[in-house]
């Protein structure tokens, strides 16, 4: 049978493979192309879910920091406070510790240890060591907080005192005392 080149049969056109063996290697090849997508995608995930892990452990730790400065500038406030009430009852010692210039007096506490790597230290100024009756004198308080590698997170706490009298709240009365309500109630300490 003499055929023209327009009446090729369809086996003439698309030869098919030699073998079997070449069927198994091209299906073989599309297998591994789909097993490095499947594994590329993997690895994407768990790449972001470690940088998620590590944004969160990093945001944990600077909150612990921010923390734990907020609690040393209160406990430099309350050094100041102490000396206030340790000079209002007359001892001559209350500001022995601090540096006192003109009237004001500062120092610095350091050496907090917090765990493996972290410190911190507190600076605490107050502006009158000796005020008047009517002043109100303050104490600022600036406190550092962080790790030997990491920023350090820093705190500013401002109080302002002023005296008021021992029984500012008391109750006083010349014959009795008349409770009206509910609810009323007295406490005699």
């Amino acid at each position: 049978l003499l055929l023209y080149s327009a009446q090729q049969t369809r086996e003439q056109l698309m030869p098919r493979p030699a073998s079997s063996f070449l069927r198994w290697r091209t299906a073989r090849g599309s297998v591994l192309i789909v097993a490095l997508l499947i594994s590329a995608l993997i690895a994407v995930a768990l790449g972001s879910y470690l940088n998620l892990n590590l944004t969160t452990t990093r945001l944990a730790q600077r909150t612990f920091y921010s923390y734990a400065a907020l609690n040393l500038a209160e406990a430099g406030t309350e050094e100041g406070v102490w000396s206030f009430n340790r000079a209002s009852a007359g001892e001559t010692t209350a500001w022995s510790n601090w540096t006192v210039t003109s009237g004001a007096a500062r120092q610095k506490f350091s050496d907090f240890d917090f765990g493996p790597g972290a410190s911190g230290w507190v600076k605490v100024y107050v502006d009158n060591t000796t005020p008047a009756p009517t002043a109100q004198p303050k104490i600022v308080a600036q406190s550092s907080m962080g790790g030997s590698n990491d920023t350090p997170s820093t705190k500013m706490l401002e109080v302002t005192l002023r005296r008021r009298a021992f029984f500012a709240g008391g109750l006083v009365a010349k014959n009795r005392v008349a409770f009206n309500g509910a609810n009323a109630s007295g406490d005699s300490r």
